[in-house]
């Protein structure tokens, strides 16, 4: 089994004291005064998140035209606008040229197609992360990484040659520390145990630890549509939970996708306080007998934030072609 897991990829500037993720915790200094980040993903967020909330000065560069690329396009939408209220965005922005006096950061940015310069203390790269397979010397096994350098797998994580298996981030399948967790405790039942079957992707979730926080599994929306997948969409806000509205925010919402033909959880996303706690309710639910029906049987306790776990689950949980069901569902079969 190979479990050499990954590193965050460096940009070309290692003569110059940058930063990635690999450098920040522990910090073993006094946080800097102002921050760029170069990077949209997870962990431009969460970095992002950590350093405007204990007070220093952060702005974070984004490729693209938009966050968390990954994300279902409701949640990305909500996170995008409420993370850009806190932390100073710039979207279409290449970086150009990068410079450091020995007390500050110069980088030059193309930004919607014109050059403009910031200025920071300090700089952290987070644009991904690389598999480490560059010194296992492969070719001695027959085995070969792709274009990227990972391991592909199969359904049963194993890769081209027989007997050998990838499991963690140097597969690239998830690149997640609990999804690798999850994938070693599935070998050791298949491989050890004698268990048979393919891994699970449903019972994998993810999360983001930032502000705002995101927490979710299973499909997105678009990734249904995209499969031909039947399905109903509840997209909602926390308004039934009075222990949301006492947050004094108001973007939080929940997204549930379950199919139109036997009401399983194709998919279910939160944006708000606490998302990846109050996820796991439906994971164990995905776990013991995915059927969102089970949702509206559970006894919640008032005012709990999983009250806006059960206003959605009642919606999705309507009999299908009835009116109210075509009013808030979306999809083919509602």
């Amino acid at each position: 089994m190979i479990g050499t897991g990954s590193s965050p990829v460096t940009p070309g500037y290692e003569d110059l004291p940058i930063w990635t993720s690999a450098h920040l915790f522990p910090m073993g200094s006094t946080p800097p005064k102002s921050v760029m980040i170069i990077g949209g993903g997870f962990i431009g967020g969460e970095i992002g998140s950590f350093f405007a909330g204990v007070g220093v000065q952060t702005s974070l560069f984004v490729r693209g035209d938009g966050l968390l690329a990954r994300e279902d396009a409701d949640i990305e939408e909500v996170f995008t606008a409420e993370f850009t209220k806190n932390i100073e965005t710039h979207f279409n922005s290449e970086l150009a040229d990068l410079t450091h006096d020995g007390s500050e950061f110069t980088a030059t940015f193309t930004v919607d197609g014109e050059p403009q310069s910031f200025t920071a203390e300090r700089v952290v790269f987070a644009i991904g992360r690389k598999p480490n397979t560059a010194d296992l010397d492969l070719e001695q096994t027959g085995l070969a990484a792709n274009a990227r350098g990972f391991l592909p797998v199969d359904e049963n994580l194993e890769t081209a040659v027989e007997g050998i298996y990838a499991l963690g981030d140097v597969n690239g399948r998830y690149m997640l520390q609990h999804a690798a967790t999850y994938e070693a405790s599935y070998l050791q039942k298949r491989l050890i145990d004698g268990a048979q079957g393919p891994i699970d992707d449903l019972k994998i979730p993810h999360a983001v630890f930032s502000r705002p926080e995101i927490a979710g599994v299973g499909a997105t929306e678009q990734e249904l549509k995209d499969a031909g997948t039947p399905y109903v969409a509840v997209f909602g806000n926390w308004a039934a939970s009075a222990r949301a509205r006492s947050a004094r925010v108001d973007y939080q919402r929940t997204k549930l996708l379950v199919s139109s033909a036997d009401y399983s959880i194709l998919g279910c996303h939160f944006i708000g306080p606490e998302a990846s706690t109050m996820l796991h309710q439906i994971l164990m639910l995905i776990h013991l007998n995915n059927d969102v029906r089970e949702l509206t049987t559970t006894v919640y306790i008032h005012p709990a934030l999983n009250e806006v776990v059960l206003a959605a689950a009642r919606l999705s949980s309507l009999p299908r072609g009835c009116p109210r069901c075509r009013e808030v569902g979306r999809g083919e079969g509602c």
